[in-house]
């Protein structure tokens, strides 16, 4: 598990090392993440299946093509993330924070998004196929005249508008979690 030792090191020598080894996937398949302090993490393309990120900080986590598929992101704070296709297929996004982040072409289907907090997403091109019932808190609005939540969100987003504001608010509320 070399990768998930070096992202639970330190934030800074992840990216770094990804910068340094593009082609690189890593695979952190069913890794146990959660409460991890990973703001601006570069997660992008990389294969997360069956882990567990709940409780974690991924403020404006660069999670693109990321596949998320049966990850546990419960409760996890996900601001600013940028979700381009990712695959978030039967994901537990219970009472996760995902104020701004960006979700244009994600699969979100079945998943779990009870109490979620979407405000401010975007939602670009997405088609997501989500059944009514896995969603029984989202606000309404969402659901009009359908019983699947397919619509597109016409806004440019951008990544730095708010991050001040995102990690001023929600830094004191993640310890950083240290490989021991």
């Amino acid at each position: 598990m070399l990768h998930q030792h070096i992202i639970e090191n330190s934030v800074e020598q992840w990216n770094k090392w990804r910068k340094e080894h593009p082609t690189v996937l890593p695979n952190l398949n069913g890794a146990n993440l959660s409460c991890c302090y990973l703001l601006d993490a570069n997660l992008s393309g990389v294969s997360l299946r069956g882990a567990d990120l709940s409780h974690a900080c991924l403020i404006g986590a660069d999670l693109r093509w990321a596949d998320l598929s049966d990850t546990n992101l419960e409760s996890a704070y996900l601001a600013q993330a940028n979700l381009l296709s990712a695959n978030l297929h039967r994901a537990n996004l219970r009472e996760a924070n995902f104020e701004g982040a960006n979700f244009s072409y994600a699969d979100l289907s079945n998943a779990h998004i009870n109490e979620t907090d979407l405000a401010q997403a975007y939602y670009m091109g997405t088609a997501c196929l989500i059944h009514p019932v896995a969603a029984d808190n989202i606000v309404p609005l969402l659901w009009e005249n359908s019983q699947y939540w397919a619509f597109e969100v016409q806004a440019e987003f951008d990544y730095t508008q708010r991050r001040q504001s995102f990690m001023h608010y929600a830094e004191p509320h993640f310890s950083r979690r240290k490989a021991g």
